[in-house]
């Protein structure tokens, strides 16, 4: 059984810029074991050629690594729109803690909003699907390291 479950997909329409458009399919799924439900939009001709397998597989990989390797608590997807572009662009909302050490064991939490070109920059989509196409503010480790380190600071540790 791979590490998903799809829960829903619909075939969609995804904006790039005023005169760029190109067919999708909307995929909304969890992701095992955190139970993430994430959504990504696929280009149609990925889909149809090589469904959730090639196209969700990559996806699912970066995010339980975040999640296992302590980086995150938990991921969610959701579209804002991008302020540079004013077009929607697809992120990941980390949620990132810290928890201080006894006898006060604080605990913060912060949520780290990461393009979707971010997270998937290593897979075979590269940068180029979902918006925010330039890559500033580090990568999805650099993003999570920094707001777990301030966390920490922020928490006198």
């Amino acid at each position: 059984m791979p590490p998903w479950n799809v829960l829903n997909e619909r075939q969609t329409v995804q904006v790039f810029s005023p005169t760029l458009v190109k067919d999708v399919q909307e995929v909304e799924f969890q992701s095992f074991p955190s139970g993430s439900i994430l959504t990504v939009y696929v280009p149609k001709e990925a889909w149809d050629s090589s469904g959730a397998e090639g196209s969700i597989a990559p996806f699912v990989e970066k995010v339980e690594e975040a999640i296992a390797g302590g980086l995150a608590a938990s991921a969610s997807s959701f579209q804002d729109v991008d302020p540079d572009t004013n077009l929607l662009t697809d992120y990941v909302r980390f949620v990132v803690v810290y928890r201080g050490p006894p006898p006060l064991s604080v605990v913060l939490s912060t949520n780290v909003d990461v393009p979707y070109n971010i997270v998937i920059l290593d897979t075979q989509f590269g940068g180029g699907f979902g918006g925010n196409i330039g890559i500033t503010g580090g990568s999805l480790t650099d993003r999570l390291e920094a707001a777990y380190q301030q966390l920490k600071s922020d928490a006198g540790g």
